[in-house]
């Protein structure tokens, strides 16, 4: 019985143009809403890479 009554809303939803955005928009906010905040990384200016394949002259 759920899943005919899933079904049935389901395929309510899908007919109309107006009740699929607002679906849409629902679906977005709550995607939104549980999704982890990117907190910025703190980047340096410069990176120093060393060259393993470089040896001093002395």
């Amino acid at each position: 019985m759920k899943t005919v009554l899933l079904g049935v809303i389901l395929a309510l939803l899908w007919s109309s143009p107006q009740s699929r955005n607002t679906t849409a928009n629902g679906l977005r906010m709550a995607a939104n809403w549980l999704d982890p905040k990117e907190e910025p990384t703190k980047n340096p200016t410069h990176i120093k890479i060393p060259n393993p394949l470089y040896v001093e002259q002395e």
